[in-house]
């Protein structure tokens, strides 16, 4: 039976996230049930990407993506959230002062929330788009929930101040985002970065304020540390899970869906001795290219505090054995944290979820950012 057919005998709140990453696009199709604490999945859907697949091409394949699976629904669903992660996007932290005597009249959230806008508005530098997600407000210096807002005749304004993390994508994606909006209704698509569903889902869900993040994904490694519930720093390095298969396939003559299994087999203890051995002399040479980038970049985050002593590790390369023993030595922390030790925990989509993998849709660490932007979609109205 179609979707479309299961749809058509009653109005349900369906929801629809998509994350586009180097060599796969993951979308869950999603219903809101009343009364039940967690979602009902209706279905998971993965297209492999090629490696050498350009951010253009892959926003190409994203919109065939998108459009096939609300065909099979047969109709728009209420929300429809995306991210896009590195390569494809690149991050920037942006915090901005606005002189007193350009501050403007906030006499509500929503003008808040339009300034916001316009002041980005435009920003666009050449083949490429911004998008500002607000990350924090501040007025008169002092951070702010904007629902105090709500009797702004309380508050005098002498200045306004706002944290944005900013996401640049090509400019075919910006293009793509405008014209879905226009055929699919503005109000139900929308975009996050994809570190700030992962910051939202860690805080709301694993009760988790300050935690220093390590996604390795297939392509880049990004890092960011969350800081008192607010994100106060993202970087990356371009070393990923690939970097480590690449290295396999060459020396042991390999396709690289050939040296995933095989790396997947190593990870588990699966392996005999002599493979073994071999693969984990590959591994070891990549992490200690992996550890460089790392220390390199964890210096830089050392001037906006310390790092906290929870680690929490995700994304396809997470269970590379190599990178948990790197991250859980004392030696790396002990220079920009207070904490003698880390805490490592590895991450897996049903970790968001006390354990419940969804129906199986959500289950290894691969699935953290699925499971951020379903936690985050649920959030919306």
């Amino acid at each position: 039976m179609a979707l479309a057919d299961f749809f058509s005998k009653s109005r349900q709140d369906l929801r629809v996230v998509i994350d586009i990453g180097p060599g796969f696009i993951r979308a869950v199709i999603f219903e809101l049930i009343p009364q039940k604490k967690n979602p009902s999945i209706l279905k998971k859907m993965v297209l492999r990407l090629a490696p050498s697949i350009t951010a253009p091409r892959a926003i190409a394949k994203f919109r065939e993506f998108l459009f096939l699976a609300i065909k099979e629904l047969g109709r728009v669903p209420e929300k429809i959230v995306l991210s896009v992660a590195p390569p494809f996007a690149e991050y920037a932290l942006e915090n901005v002062a606005v002189e007193p005597s350009k501050t403007p009249l906030i006499n509500s959230r929503r003008d808040l929330d339009e300034y916001f806008q316009k002041f980005f508005a435009g920003k666009d530098v050449l083949r490429r788009t911004l998008f500002a997600y607000p990350l924090e407000f501040f007025i008169n210096k002092y951070p702010i929930d904007p629902s105090v807002l709500i009797h702004p005749e309380n508050i005098t304004i002498n200045e306004l101040g706002f944290s944005a993390l900013l996401t640049y994508l090509p400019q075919e994606a910006g293009e793509f985002m405008e014209e879905a909006k226009e055929s699919l209704g503005s109000l139900s698509l929308g975009f996050i970065p994809l570190v700030v569903a992962e910051k939202e889902a860690i805080q709301k869900n694993l009760g988790l304020k300050d935690v220093f993040l390590v996604d390795l994904g297939r392509d880049a490694t990004v890092l960011s540390l969350i800081k008192e519930g607010g994100l106060a720093r993202v970087s990356l390095f371009p070393v990923g899970l690939n970097h480590f298969l690449e290295d396999v396939a060459k020396k042991s003559s390999l396709t690289p869906e050939e040296a995933g299994d095989f790396a997947r087999q190593y990870a588990k203890g699966l392996l005999g001795d002599s493979q073994k051995i071999k693969l984990e002399n590959s591994f070891m040479q990549i992490a200690d290219i992996w550890k460089k980038a790392f220390l390199q970049e964890v210096d830089s985050f050392y001037h906006v505090g310390n790092i906290p002593p929870n680690i929490a590790l995700f994304g396809e390369g997470a269970y590379v054995p190599e990178i948990s023993v790197i991250l859980r030595d004392p030696n790396w922390i002990r220079n920009v944290s207070y904490a003698a030790t880390p805490q490592v925990k590895i991450l897996s989509g049903n970790s968001f979820f006390e354990g419940d993998s969804l129906g199986g849709a959500l289950q290894g660490p691969e699935d953290t950012g699925l499971a951020s932007l379903i936690i985050y979609s649920m959030d919306q109205k």
